[in-house]
Formats: structure tokens, sequence, C-alpha cells
């Protein structure tokens, strides 16, 4: 059943970065990714995630304390090509603390290499955030029904 879903890192997945306060990107362990009023919306954490916790709104909050959660966001349906920041996003934030403690980037792109609806979705990511903040590489995010924002 896919709303159980989890996924965990694979190859593909090659996230680097600093996030500030948060300090170097940890791995990433789960890769899962949602379609929310008109949006793609991948989440890349260094905690396990399920699609059953994005099932629901503010689901942040109950993420691993302390994990690092990587959100990037475009317009959908998702389709091979690259999306500028901004208007597409990334933004971080560490689990276990509300979504008004993202941090959002202030350049960068999203580049989606390789689309398989509504199963998957691969591609690449380069941002840079305040403070000197940034995150680069790949990822490969598996899709969940139903999932809210963090």
């Amino acid at each position: 059943m896919l709303a159980a879903c989890s996924s965990s890192s694979s190859p593909k997945d090659g996230l680097s970065g600093n996030l500030g306060a948060l300090g170097p990107l940890e791995p990433t362990v789960s890769s899962l990714y949602i379609t929310n009023s008109g949006e793609v919306l991948v989440y890349l954490s260094s905690a396990p995630i399920t699609c059953d916790q994005l099932t629901v709104s503010r689901w942040l909050g109950q993420a691993t304390k302390g994990s690092h959660v990587v959100e990037l966001v475009f317009r959908g349906p998702p389709a091979v090509g690259t999306i500028s920041i901004p208007p597409g996003e990334v933004n971080y934030a560490a689990g276990g603390r509300s979504s008004a403690s993202e941090v959002v980037a202030d350049s960068g792109s999203i580049t989606i290499a390789k689309v398989d609806p509504p199963g998957t979705i691969e591609g690449n990511v380069t941002s840079s955030h305040p403070n000197g903040a940034g995150v680069s590489g790949t990822f490969r995010a598996t899709f969940c029904a139903g999932g809210q924002g963090y």
C-alpha cells in the first residue's frame, strides 16, 4: 500500500551542504514527494519519514527532533526541466519544530532529470541560503498520495 511507504536513501541521493545554525547537512535517509494545491513538494530527511506521517498537516513538529529536512517546492505536475529559485523554493528546517522556522533559499535551481509518475522523480538541486548556508546534490523521491506540506 503506497500510503504506508517509507523511502530510504539510494545511490541517487547525494545531497551535501551546510544548514547554517543546524550545521553540516546530515545524510538523507528518506526521500518522498507529494502534490498539494498545484505544487510538488519533495521532502529529503535525515531521519525516517513515512507517507502516513505526511498525511498530517504540520507534520514537521512530529518529525524526529533535530533531524534535517530539506523541502523542494515547485509548481506541478513534475516534468523534466530546470526550475529557477525563485519561483521554485529550496527550504530547510529541523524536525520537531514548526514550519515557521524554515530557512528559504535566496537563489539556485532544481533540475528534474527523470519523472516516472506517480512513482518517482529524480534530479539535482543547488541553492544558496542566508548566512552562507547552501544545499547541492542529487535526489530521488518516491510519491506519497494525500500528503500535506510540513
